[in-house]
């Protein structure tokens, strides 16, 4: 059974409001997650969605991430544009560093700071955007045979945290 998150508002002709309950969001299982790991080749795509699963980035972070905002020696990513223009850090696992050095190494030489570029032209070299993830994680979650998105992702690692008994706080 699917947890209640909170309560949205109905207006009705009287002035009343009618509060109605809303469903958390589903996250991925375990086995999902694999699935979906199965299928991605690309060292980019890889790092991309490794660093949304295990960081809990949401796109428009990930593609506002450049490279002065990355410090592997540290295992951490400075996110600067947050929600509401908040900046945060977030530490990297194991396997989502593993996965963003495989593809730094790869990574064309460019003028370029942003970290994600795209790979097909005609936006080759430019930095890839968030529609572009996007249609990424769908083409992956089809041939995965699973329903999948980006901001699941994220509550996925929020799950995962509370299930290895993080403090909500700091979740």
């Amino acid at each position: 059974m699917r947890r209640i998150l909170e309560k949205s508002r109905i207006r009705s002709n009287g002035g009343y409001v009618l509060r109605l309950p809303r469903l958390l969001p589903r996250h991925l299982k375990d086995h999902e997650v694999q699935r979906l790991f199965e299928v991605i080749e690309s060292p980019r795509d890889r790092a991309i969605f490794m660093v949304m699963l295990r960081c809990g980035l949401r796109v428009a972070e990930v593609t506002d991430l450049t490279l002065g905002d990355l410090d592997l020696h540290r295992s951490k990513i400075l996110v600067q544009n947050g929600k509401a223009r908040k900046g945060r850090v977030v530490y990297l696992s194991q396997d989502a560093q593993e996965a963003l050095v495989a593809y730094l190494k790869v990574r064309p030489s460019t003028k370029i700071r942003k970290v994600f570029l795209a790979e097909k032209s005609p936006f080759r070299g430019q930095p890839i955007s968030v529609r572009g993830i996007q249609k990424l994680l769908e083409s992956y979650a089809q041939r995965a045979r699973l329903h999948v998105s980006s901001h699941q992702l994220r509550h996925t690692m929020a799950t995962q945290l509370l299930n290895a008994d993080a403090e909500l706080v700091t979740i």
